[in-house]
Parts: structure tokens; sequence; C-alpha cells
């Protein structure tokens, strides 16, 4: 499991790093199925639990917004610095679950 959680993890920085810096890229819409796969089923997880309040999902539903949104062309533009602050707290999750993956 936890070569998983840092694979994870590791996903979660590269896209922290495309986001922060508004980089289009063909492998990113890999990225987007991943961050929203996993967004979905951690928010329906925490739901079934209840748990209301899944801060890890919700930031990988947002990185997954964003992440379909750059490349638009003029929607991209507009939505770079909102995609810069997303990429930080991608970055802190991401960093966040490296620790977790490796304890």
């Amino acid at each position: 499991m936890r070569p998983f959680l840092l694979f994870l993890a590791i996903t979660d920085l590269i896209s922290a790093y495309f986001l922060i810096k508004g980089i289009t890229h063909p492998l990113i819409l890999l990225f987007l199925w991943i961050h929203s796969i996993k967004g979905f089923t951690s928010i329906i997880g925490s739901i079934a639990a209840g748990y209301y309040f899944d801060w890890m999902g919700l930031i990988d539903i947002l990185a997954a917004v964003f992440i379909a949104l750059i490349p638009m062309p003029i929607i991209g533009e507009l939505c770079k610095q909102a995609a810069f602050y997303v990429g930080i707290l991608m970055a802190l999750k991401g960093a966040y679950s490296m620790v977790w993956g490796l304890l």
C-alpha cells in the first residue's frame, strides 16, 4: 500500500508543478483523470464514513478542474492565477502525503 501512496503523492507534486507554472503538456490529461478519480472516490468514501469535510479530495477536484481549464485559450489565461494557488495547495498536499507514505 505504501508504494501506491508514494505514487499518488508524486502525481500530486508533478501536478502542482504543472499548475504553478501554468504548463500545458499532453501528459497532463493523465493527471486530470488521476485527480478526478482520486478526488471523487475520496469524497464519496468520506461521506459514507460520516466525515463531511474531506479537504484532500476537494483539492484533487480543484486541481482536476484547473488542469482542464488551463489549456483553453481564453479561459486558461484568466485561470492561471487561481491555478497557481491551487498548485501551491496541491504541493502542500503532496508533501503531506509523501511524509505519511514514508512513515
